[in-house]
């Protein structure tokens, strides 16, 4: 298992952008937004993508939280991918004026 911090770093870097530690979402670029999450805070993870444009994702620093967190995103328009950034189910939210 990879630590929160390590893969955020990661996935800012292939992404291009710079990992952002303090408050709001772990790596922003112009397409998505990214939250890398563990299994003690994937239960408010949704809540704290709440009023992002654009798809949003929640990123699981450790690959055994997948059942728990496609169970608290069922239903909701945040997307999952896993520690290297491979995307393993879409996020259905879509820009707004």
């Amino acid at each position: 298992m990879a630590s929160k911090v390590s893969v955020a770093r990661a996935l800012a870097a292939k992404f291009g952008v710079k990992y952002n530690r303090g408050r709001g979402p772990d790596i922003r670029t112009d397409d998505l937004t990214i939250n890398v999450e563990t299994s003690r805070t994937l239960e408010t993870a949704c809540g704290r993508l709440r009023g992002y444009r654009g798809p949003v994702y929640i990123a699981l620093a450790n690959p055994n939280d997948l059942e728990d967190a496609e169970w608290y995103t069922f239903g909701t328009t945040v997307g999952l991918m896993d520690a290297g950034g491979k995307i393993i189910q879409e996020s259905t939210r879509g820009y707004w004026p």
